[in-house]
């Protein structure tokens, strides 16, 4: 059983990897429209400069022609003019070729990083259809939630609570008292400190599970009267001797579950 919860939750998070995964495949697309537009831009840039070119070419050819038609320009002349756009149109085919070279190694480079792109774009789809494809084991979720509520209904050993509370009952004594330490140089009180007080400025001493005593003060007010609906009194019995002084109030305080109660029983010695 414990394989097949391992195995549930790696595939588990292996669809929580593909959820992350779709930032990637959207920064792949971006990324492929970059370079789509990057070639459209060298593209235009080539394409003005050969039209400049041809241009200028246009406008010698319309010089050369409309000086040809003059008499005073004689032979040696024209073999100059035609020796120098001889020479500008080798300049003009060069850097075209080498822009031409330029271009097609820029294309090839950009056209291979763009075929890694595709494979990892098909390698991400190949991945998504695989985690469509899974199906949840229902019947590992039916043994997962029995096996849950088995161990909800367990009973809780009263031994373990009472030795629990017990250690959270010294650790909070062990606690006050070092605080009392520190602050006793601080607060002039009578050795204990003091949450409340009564109107007569009696003093009640509290009785807990431990052999240490702790001196505080109660209002004793009568809040409300409640009885147990649930038939079933369940809890910890505390059996201690206290010290009591005269005209005293006693009352019995509860912290913990809205339906919880909590009762008292007092013998003189």
């Amino acid at each position: 059983m414990n394989e097949n919860v391992l195995r549930q939750i790696q595939d588990l998070q292996n669809i929580l990897k593909f959820k992350s995964d779709q930032s990637q495949i959207k920064e792949l697309k971006n990324l492929s429209k970059q370079y789509q537009l990057q070639q459209e831009i060298q593209n235009q840039e080539i394409k003005n400069l050969i039209r400049l070119l041809e241009d200028d070419f246009k406008v010698f050819n319309q010089q050369l022609n409309s000086k040809a038609t003059e008499e005073d320009i004689s032979k040696e002349q024209l073999d100059k003019q035609q020796k120098y756009q001889e020479e500008k149109l080798k300049d003009f085919q060069a850097e075209i070729r080498d822009q031409l070279v330029l271009y097609n190694n820029q294309y090839q480079a950009k056209f291979q990083s763009f075929g890694s792109l595709q494979n990892q774009i098909k390698s991400v789809q190949e991945q998504m259809k695989q985690m469509l494809q899974y199906k949840v084991d229902q019947n590992y979720f039916d043994e997962l939630r029995k096996q849950i509520d088995k161990d909800l209904d367990e009973k809780v050993d009263l031994q373990e609570v009472q030795s629990a509370l017990n250690a959270v009952q010294q650790d909070i004594s062990q606690r006050f008292l070092e605080f009392k330490n520190d602050i006793r140089h601080l607060l002039k009180v009578n050795d204990e400190l003091c949450q409340q007080q009564l109107q007569d400025m009696q003093q009640i001493y509290q009785g807990t599970n431990s052999p240490q005593y702790v001196i505080h003060h109660s209002a004793g007010r009568l809040k409300d009267i409640k009885h147990n609906s649930g038939k079933v009194i369940t809890g910890l019995t505390l059996q201690d001797f206290i010290i009591i002084p005269e005209k005293s109030k006693i009352g019995v305080s509860y912290m913990g579950d809205q339906l919880g109660e909590g009762f008292l029983t007092l013998k003189r010695l």
